[in-house]
């Protein structure tokens, strides 16, 4: 057909499943749960084996092949990890998530992209990602129950993360404005993405994340550090931020009328002031439309002077209006500082370190954004702290959550590190670091390529430079959150770092050079990877089928149940979940006995979970053995001090009503939920 034999059209076809999964992800929770992002491991390896075995992937780079073989390293040592890990079924998991990412990148690097095609792909995901947040503001406007979407009055959909869907926002918002702003792009889409940018950066202010506010400083002067034509990109800038700076206050007024005060208390001021947001947002899209399409018509009406390629030219002369941009914000930043700060930015340097440390956080001008206390300082004292016991292979992947509920000082129990840095050191040690690190430095050098090459196009330079964003997003602001346990935010940045890393090694050497046939080495990895995922990733996703199943469904038939989750628990023999949910429906029915021993075979495969210690307590304390259930429940105080409804329950083993189950679970509903998501 002659659609196969098109250089533009080949990568796309191929790339298309897994980017219809980042669509449903970023509509859906961002593919957080096994259920959503298990079968897309095997997706993704499959797509990598079709692209090989189809001839379809060029031979990669020297970068290239660099970042390859580093991420195929962490993701190694990642699997590795269980065999130190606390809890071995935690690390499988979180290594069959390191083993989609990898299957990400390792397909769009290996394809043999072209400028066009990048481009098309980055703007696919920009209008997927705008298309979400026209949805959640339609959703969002006129909602009885806003707090469906919205949680402490932070826009939180659709991810169910303000942070997270801040990030997504801005993944999509960055590229949106600098193809709006590129000669390359077609006329008639420049305007439409001008509005999505301002559509897309509203939305982020409306989730009022602090990490967003104060890495996009960051992330905004590397992508002026980056991309062509940073003038114009500056002038089509101007609408942007003319345009939210008008519609602030607007976007503010939901979090400053609600506070911190319960839904139920406010929710009848601030349903209004979520619809004026909603409105005053697509209103100031559809002006800054208008104001792109001017623009873009007297844009084209000013001639341009084509230059050739650089060959007289230094490549540092050609840097240097970058570097003096750079310079010039930074001046200018630290002038404002210095301004604001009274003449004093050191001293409230230090106030802001003091309040970064403080668990409370109090609103500012009814503004989250004023504040930096919060409970993510002892996050990381958790993180750095396990990471020095455990300096090279760490603590095993997503092992974090046991060991932080020992050493908290909150009351909160994340599951995550809210740092990427801290999290590779604390869940992989120096080594994951390391190995990550390496990836991470060969896909910049390898994607660097296309905007710092003389001989490259504008459209290449272009698609390599935007291809570069969302990862860059996703780089820092994760690096002060939790964003690589979102395959809706990984997932897509991977990926486009894989394009940028495919556009950089076409840029390396000269192209018919490049595009050779794939070896029977590659083919051999490739069908070993398949061979490898189908085996690791099969019997757990079965098994967190029926797990979910039995979970909804097990009132009506708990025989059928039970059946489910025993056959989840053979297929994954170091998951503790099958058999802590059978623990749990058969105390609801009153076989107790059957409860005891799920519960009991659940402490032996993860040893290190306070509520497997805290239920099997409850129950022994039921059956009427107060020795048994005070041994349980001291070990379940062992292993997270801090919680209150276990010293509660220890006082009531010898009581004439001690605690029950159905007790416990009723007052720890909402946690449960979160712990096991």
């Amino acid at each position: 057909m002659r659609v196969l034999r098109d250089p533009d059209a080949v990568p796309l076809l191929i790339v298309s499943p897994l980017l219809a999964l980042f669509a449903w992800w970023a509509l859906d929770k961002g593919g957080y749960f096994p259920y959503q992002w298990l079968p897309a491991v095997v997706l993704g390896l499959c797509l990598v084996a079709l692209a090989v075995f189809g001839d379809a992937v060029r031979r990669p780079g020297r970068a290239a092949t660099v970042a390859l073989a580093a991420l195929a390293g962490y993701t190694a040592w990642s699997f590795l990890s269980m065999l130190w890990a606390d809890a071995p079924a935690i690390a499988l998991q979180g290594s069959q998530r390191t083993l989609l990412y990898l299957a990400c990148f390792a397909l769009f690097a290996l394809l043999r992209w072209t400028p066009r095609a990048a481009l098309w792909t980055l703007a696919g995901f920009v209008g997927v990602v705008t298309l979400a947040g026209i949805v959640t503001l339609l959703r969002a406007a006129g909602a009885e129950q806003p707090g469906e979407l919205f949680i402490e009055h932070r826009l939180a959909a659709p991810l169910g993360y303000q942070n997270a869907s801040a990030a997504l926002w801005t993944m999509a918002a960055l590229p949106a404005l600098v193809l709006a702003s590129s000669r390359e792009v077609s006329a008639a889409l420049r305007p439409i993405l001008l509005a999505s940018s301002v559509l897309l950066l509203g939305l982020a202010v409306l989730a009022q994340s602090r990490g967003w506010l104060f890495t996009l400083p960051l992330v905004v002067l590397a992508t002026l550090a980056i991309v062509p034509a940073r003038a114009r990109l500056v002038v089509f800038c101007l609408p942007v931020a003319g345009a939210l700076a008008v519609v602030a206050g607007d976007l503010l007024e939901p979090y400053r009328v609600g506070g911190q005060r319960p839904p139920a208390e406010v929710a009848a001021l601030v349903a209004p002031a979520i619809d004026v947001a909603v409105r005053s947002l697509l209103g100031a899209a559809g002006a800054v439309a208008l104001l792109g399409a001017a623009l873009v018509f007297v844009e084209r009406r000013v001639p341009v002077r084509r230059r050739g390629p650089a060959r007289g030219r230094s490549l540092r002369l050609g840097r240097l209006p970058a570097i003096g941009l750079a310079t010039a914000v930074v001046a200018c930043a630290t002038v404002v500082a210095f301004v604001a700060t009274s003449g004093e930015p050191l001293d409230r340097l230090d106030r802001a370190l003091t309040e970064f440390k403080e668990v409370d956080v109090d609103m500012v001008d009814g503004t989250r954004f004023g504040s930096l206390g919060g409970e993510r300082y002892d996050f990381w004292r958790v993180a750095v702290n396990e990471w020095s016991h455990h300096p090279i292979g760490g603590l095993g992947q997503d092992n974090y959550a046991h060991a932080y509920v020992r050493d908290r000082s909150t009351t909160a129990e994340p599951r995550w590190v809210h740092s990427l840095p801290l999290r590779l050191l604390a869940h992989t040690g120096l080594v994951g670091a390391v190995l990550y690190l390496a990836f991470a430095v060969a896909a910049f050098v390898g994607g660097a390529r296309p905007w710092l090459s003389r001989q490259a196009t504008g459209t290449a330079r272009l698609a390599g430079a935007v291809a570069m964003l969302p990862a860059g997003v996703w780089l820092v602001h994760g690096s002060v959150d939790w964003l690589w346990e979102y395959p809706a935010l990984t997932g897509p940045a991977m990926a486009f770092a894989g394009i940028s890393v495919a556009l950089g090694a076409h840029a390396e050497l000269e192209e018919r050079a490049l595009v050779r046939s794939a070896t029977r080495g590659p083919m051999l990895a490739a069908a070993t990877l398949v061979v490898v995922g189908v085996a690791v990733v099969t019997p757990a996703y079965i098994a967190e089928r029926d797990i979910r199943q039995a979970s909804e469904h097990w009132a009506a038939d708990p025989a059928a149940a039970f059946d489910q989750l025993d056959q989840a628990a053979a297929l994954n023999p170091l998951d503790p979940r099958a058999l802590v949910t059978e623990g749990l429906i058969a105390a609801r029915i009153g076989d107790l006995g059957r409860s005891q021993r799920a519960l009991a075979e659940a402490g032996r495969r993860d040893a290190g979970d306070w509520y497997i210690r805290f239920a099997r307590g409850l129950v022994d304390s039921a059956l009427g053995d107060a020795r048994a259930a005070a041994g349980q429940l001291r070990a379940a105080r062992t292993l997270n001090p801090r919680e209150g409804l276990i010293g509660e329950a220890l006082r009531r083993v010898n009581r004439r009503r001690p605690m029950g189950l159905g007790e416990a679970q009723a007052r720890l509903a909402r946690r449960f939920e979160r712990l096991r998501a």
